[in-house]
C-alpha cells in the first residue's frame, strides 16, 4: 500500500480507493495529496453519502444567482475551489446516476458549468474517489455508470480489512492509546498477556475506525490500569466478529 502511494501520489490521473468501512480510505487519499506535487494546493473532500442528493451538485460545480430559491449570491463549487489541487470524492457509489454523467464530463475534458449557468468552466483539479461497495455489482444492477468506473480507476488501491493486517493491531493500539492518554492528560492503560492475545484474535469488523472507538473508551475507563481478556473482550463486538 506503501508503494501504491509513492508511486501514484505524482501522477495527475484519477485515483480510485476501495476498500471496507472504516479501513482508512480517507487517510489513503489525503496521503496521495500530501505526497504529491500539489501537496500546497487546495484539498477538498466531499462524502457524497452525508449530504442531500439534491446538494450534491450545487456543492460540487457551485451555482448562479437565482439559480434555485436561496441562491440569493453565485457561488464558487468544490472543483473550483480546489484550483489544481485535489478533489476527493468518498463513498462515489451513493452518486446519483444523473450526477454520475456530469462528473464523467470533467473526468473526459475538465469541462463543467455551475447550476443555473450556461458558461463552461475548466477544472485543474486531480479526483480522488472512494467507496465500500462493489462498484462492478452495482454496475450491473444499473446503479453506476460503467464509463465512469473505468475513468475513476485508471489507478486503484485496495485498502485491506485489520483482520488482515496482523500485528499492525498493536501498531495502531499503541499509536492511539499514547495519542489519547495524551490528549486528555492521563497514563495509557496496558494489556497482559492474555489481552494482548485477545486484541489480536479479534477481527475488528469495523475496521481501524472501530478500533480507535475501542481505545478511546478503554482510555476513559482504564487510565494507567493493566487490563485483562476481560475488560477488552467486554468492548468487542463478539456478534459480529463470529458472524
Amino acid at each position: 500500500l506503501r508503494q501504491q502511494l509513492a508511486l501514484y501520489a505524482g501522477s495527475a490521473f484519477p485515483v480510485l480507493i476501495e476498500g471496507e468501512s472504516g479501513s482508512g480510505k480517507e487517510r489513503v487519499a489525503a496521503s496521495l495529496h500530501h505526497l504529491s506535487p500539489r501537496a500546497r494546493e487546495p484539498y477538498f473532500a466531499l462524502n457524497c453519502a452525508a449530504i442531500s442528493p439534491t446538494l450534491v451538485e450545487p456543492t460540487l460545480f457551485g451555482y448562479a444567482k437565482g439559480a434555485f430559491t436561496g441562491a440569493v449570491s453565485a457561488k464558487s463549487g468544490y472543483f473550483e475551489d480546489a484550483g489544481s489541487g485535489t478533489l476527493f470524492l468518498d463513498e462515489i457509489g451513493e452518486l446519483p446516476l444523473d450526477l454520475q454523467a456530469k462528473l464523467l464530463r470533467v473526468l473526459e475534458n475538465g469541462e463543467y458549468q455551475r447550476v443555473g449557468e450556461t458558461q463552461t468552466r475548466a477544472s485543474r483539479a486531480r479526483i480522488i474517489a472512494a467507496t465500500n461497495r462493489d462498484l462492478r455489482r452495482e454496475i450491473k444492477a444499473g446503479r453506476f455508470r460503467a464509463d465512469l468506473f473505468h475513468r475513476l480507476s485508471v489507478l486503484n488501491i485496495g485498502v485491506p480489512p485489520l483482520r488482515d493486517l496482523g500485528r499492525d493491531k498493536l501498531v495502531l493500539l499503541n499509536h492511539f492509546r499514547s495519542m489519547y492518554a495524551k490528549q486528555i492528560g492521563s497514563k495509557a492503560f496496558e494489556l497482559n498477556d492474555e489481552a494482548v492475545a485477545a486484541w489480536l484474535n479479534y477481527s475488528f469488523p469495523g475496521n481501524v475506525r472501530e478500533l480507535k472507538n475501542i481505545v478511546i473508551r478503554l482510555t476513559t475507563k482504564f487510565t494507567g490500569h493493566t487490563l485483562g481478556r476481560s475488560e477488552i473482550e467486554a468492548e468487542f463486538d463478539l456478534q459480529a466478529d463470529a458472524g
